[in-house]
């Protein structure tokens, strides 16, 4: 799956300290309610949208780029109501596209793509989610390096020019002649 870098791409200034975006389930929201509490309770800026899959409850997806792009860290939560099914979003891209750091309920699929902690902070309880909640805060310096290390990967790897090249590949197409 890869992005269009002309909606998900690093934004200048990171605004906002910690996101979410997405469906909820009674498994997302311990993690949510816990995510929007400690944000309150340390002063950390903090923005979750749940929707319920209704046209008029999501955002827009140029509010949703937008959260993303200017989000310091992304909460993303993979796991299914089905017990012990956990898939691979778009938004894992979407973040390290944007170079915001992306915190991932632990995810073997993710795992396969990203190395945990050199391109995500991985998490599986709401001791170790506050931990990388205070970390994506407190330690600029170590989450730019592991953001760009992120970016670097999935630019080399899985952006849009990459597909498409592979695309046209298999398919016997030269990039040249499109």
């Amino acid at each position: 799956q890869f992005k269009n870098e002309k909606t998900f791409y690093p934004a200048r200034e990171k605004q906002i300290d910690i996101t979410f975006s997405g469906g909820g389930n009674i498994s997302r929201y311990v993690y949510l309610a816990f995510a929007k509490s400690l944000a309150q309770k340390k002063g950390y800026t903090c923005e979750i949208h749940v929707h319920n899959y209704e046209f008029d409850s999501t955002l827009s997806y140029g509010e949703y780029s937008r959260l993303i792009r200017e989000s310091r860290a992304v909460l993303n939560l993979s796991a299914r109501p089905a017990p012990g099914v956990r898939v691979v979003t778009g938004r894992v891209q979407e973040a390290i596209a944007s170079k915001s750091l992306l915190i991932e309920e632990k995810n073997e699929g993710v795992a396969r793509i990203f190395t945990p902690y050199a391109h995500y902070i991985p998490f599986d309880s709401k001791e170790e989610l506050a931990i990388a909640i205070d970390f994506s805060v407190n330690f600029g310096e170590l989450v730019d390096k592991i953001t760009e290390a992120a970016y670097t990967k999935y630019r080399r790897e899985y952006s849009s020019k990459v597909a498409w090249s592979q695309i046209l590949r298999l398919c016997n197409v030269s990039s040249q002649k499109v």
